[in-house]
């Protein structure tokens, strides 16, 4: 994975990960996708889940609230 991506991806649990720039992996990635339908699934339903946990758009917006209010609090008057 690249940048914060390991935060959110987990290889097997809700994704299949390959190295970047590396065709042989995502190659067999790939056919282990088109192999395993029923893997496939499980992957999609865990990584909708994952998604739902905590990155939802109620979570994202309560974050982003949280971060401005902190960013006024600690604004100093003029």
């Amino acid at each position: 994975t690249t940048g914060g991506s390991s935060e959110i991806l987990r290889d097997q649990q809700n994704c299949l990960i390959f190295e970047a720039a590396n065709a042989d992996e995502l190659a067999r990635q790939i056919e282990k996708a088109i192999q395993n339908p029923c893997v496939m699934r499980a992957l999609q339903n865990n990584a909708y889940h994952t998604v739902q946990a905590h990155y939802s758009q109620e979570i994202m917006l309560d974050e982003i609230e949280q971060y401005l209010l902190w960013i006024v609090r600690k604004a100093k008057p003029i």
